[in-house]
């Protein structure tokens, strides 16, 4: 072992003259590498291997490339230099990819490995390294719905290779024929190849000094995304499956039909889901869709102006469209959903996002959300708290809504302290006394 390890140190010998050549490094660091280099490599011969000792080099090599990077940004740079601080850093790579190469041998099953793997690759520019190891990452790892996602991600993303995606994409449906994750992936697969297609397409019409056809192909119009749309409801018809689809197919401004196609059957198949109507409440305030039509021209101006507000009647349609889903299902499940909703909205709003030109008109719709809640008997016990602070100290009203409040939650804690409180400052003994004594109850 002792001989090999040898070898291993001789190997870097070129490398560590280098950075002595270069004064990259002093003697006593290059000396400080050396010996950290050999008691990491000792530890990778041990009869029994762990997967930290794998990890703690690749640490170690890691931070010793980011610390010889910033030495490289202050050496002279020429012809001559460039090449050589390129080649300076390759040895470190190497090292890195070479150890990376040895762990996920040595502990395939481990997940952990294999993105650390794929995360430094990517960012070395290493593709091909990647590649060439992914089939045998989901050899071991079929199991996990997301590295197929990754596995499709790498090939179209880093490799621009659509049908190697789409393999990898279809053999993940094969060993998960339910999975949202997988089937949403595809769909927007299919979406993205199309949009490409299509800039590609008006890149050459421009060169040509011509119009760009861009309706004569079927998959330049997205007919692949209705496809797989149509594929995968076959499989997993849901509400919230519909609703990721959507927001997927509105990335993509010439996917009106698909859009067109989700919308419909959320609303007919889907109408007494509360997801259905939260999802076409937040498309109203983020997309700027006019009165339940989607509007693609505000829709994609504030994907380029993420400043852009909802007007008041775009809020008030949203607040419309939650209120009528509440009442309609009337669960305390959506009214604690609806509620939710417009407390975040409110907190976005004070920090200057959506609906920060309308502070007031937010709070008021709160009020009322909380208020039909309260009248339905559906609005859950963690709400009352809000709803006693809007009643302006309107002792009466206050001790009517605490009084229904602890009726319908009689184990509430909090509500029992909210009326002791309440008595007290309305210096009624009797309350006090039987609030009291159901408070203890309670507790």
């Amino acid at each position: 072992m002792a001989e090999f390890i040898q070898l291993r140190m001789e190997e870097m010998r070129p490398e560590l003259e280098q950075y002595a050549k270069f004064e990259l490094f002093g003697l006593d660091e290059i000396r400080e590498i050396t010996i950290k280099r050999k008691d990491l490599e000792y530890k990778l011969h041990k009869k029994v291997k762990e997967k930290e000792d794998y990890l703690q080099y690749i640490q170690y090599e890691v931070d010793l490339l980011r610390l010889l990077r910033l030495k490289l940004k202050n050496f002279k740079t020429s012809g001559k230099t460039t090449k050589i601080k390129k080649e300076l850093c390759r040895f470190i790579v190497n090292r890195i990819t070479k150890l990376l190469d040895f762990a996920i041998n040595k502990f395939p099953q481990d997940a952990r490995m294999w993105f650390t793997y794929v995360k430094f690759c990517k960012a070395e520019a290493r593709y091909s390294e990647v590649s060439r190891n992914l089939e045998r990452m989901l050899k071991f790892h079929g199991s996990k719905e997301e590295m197929w996602q990754l596995a499709a991600h790498w090939e179209y993303l880093e490799c621009n290779n659509i049908k190697g995606a789409r393999a990898f994409l279809l053999s993940g449906m094969r060993h998960h024929s339910k999975s949202e994750l997988i089937y949403l992936e595809a769909l927007w697969l299919e979406l993205k190849g199309a949009s490409d297609l299509r800039l590609e397409e008006i890149r050459r019409a421009n060169l040509n000094k011509a119009a760009p056809n861009l309706d004569g192909d079927a998959i330049m119009k997205g007919e692949l995304g209705i496809v797989m749309y149509q594929w995968a409801i076959e499989k997993l018809d849901s509400c919230k499956y519909l609703c990721a689809a959507l927001k997927i197919a509105l990335d993509f401004e010439f996917a009106t039909e698909l859009q067109k196609i989700i919308k419909s059957r959320l609303m007919s198949k889907f109408s007494d889901d509360f997801l259905t109507w939260k999802t076409l409440a937040q498309l109203e305030l983020e997309s700027y869709t006019l009165e339940g039509r989607f509007n693609i021209r505000l829709y994609y101006n504030r994907q380029k102006n993420p400043e852009l507000q909802p007007s008041k009647r775009q809020i008030e349609y949203a607040f419309e469209i939650l209120e009528t889903a509440a009442h309609n299902i009337n669960d305390e499940d959506s009214w604690s959903q609806f509620i939710n909703m417009w407390l975040d909205l409110i907190e976005k709003s004070e920090e200057g996002g959506v609906g920060k030109r309308y502070p007031n008109l937010l709070n008021r719709q709160l009020k009322e959300a909380l208020e039909s809640a309260h009248i339905q008997a559906k609005l859950p016990a963690e709400f009352y708290r809000y709803y006693v602070d809007m009643l302006d100290d309107d002792e009466a009203k206050i001790d009517e809504v605490l009084s229904m409040a602890t009726d319908r939650n009689p184990k509430c804690a909090e509500l029992w302290m909210a009326r002791l409180k309440l008595s007290f400052i309305k210096h009624d003994k009797a309350k006090v006394f039987i609030c009291s004594f159901l408070l203890n109850l309670s507790c």
